[in-house]
């Protein structure tokens, strides 16, 4: 299970290989079956593939400038009113969405877009939400970025695992459990 894990990668240069409706819909059904508080599932997932769109998001913030190369953009947004737990919601299935593409050798990578700022100061969540006219009630969490590497990255390794990172029973404990 953990290779699935090394070979994810933020992938940010996309050949020009096509992703099939197919495997769109493989990526949709990991996000669907993430776990959600409450068991809620507050999300919605707006699909982009139209390059005259994809160029205008690519102009969101400061994170989006490549978005306008990918095959396609999945926006993550998610509903307040359905649960107070939606970000954590959003990004788990972010994140398994992700993880899949992995699984299938496609690239993918998040792109922030909750509560940032445009190069102009505007809100960059606002300037989204206008572009696909995504209703008032949603909040835009994330794009998540998809489509073939353009080169391919080596997976992680075991070296980036750090015991400095790891507390046993509080902050500073090293007995080992």
């Amino acid at each position: 299970m953990t290779d699935i894990f090394k070979k994810r990668r933020a992938v940010r240069n996309y050949s020009e290989k096509p992703i099939k409706h197919e495997q769109i819909k493989e990526i949709l059904s990991a996000a669907m079956y993430a776990p959600s508080g409450y068991d809620k599932h507050p999300l919605s997932f707006f699909l982009v593939q139209n390059n005259q769109m994809k160029y205008k998001l690519a102009k969101t913030n400061q994170w989006s400038s490549y978005a306008d190369r990918t095959s396609i953009l999945i926006v993550v947004c998610a509903d307040p009113k359905q649960s107070d737990v939606w970000l954590e919601d959003a990004s788990i299935a972010a994140g398994y969405m992700w993880l899949k593409c992995a699984q299938m050798g496609i690239g993918a990578c998040w792109i922030h877009i909750r509560d940032s700022k445009r190069l102009n100061g505007e809100n960059g969540e606002s300037y989204v939400k206008n572009l696909l006219k995504i209703p008032d009630h949603l909040r835009v969490v994330c794009f998540l970025a998809i489509g073939y590497p353009a080169v391919n990255f080596p997976e992680h390794n075991e070296n980036e695992y750090s015991e400095k990172k790891i507390h046993y029973n509080n902050w500073g404990g090293k007995e080992k459990i």
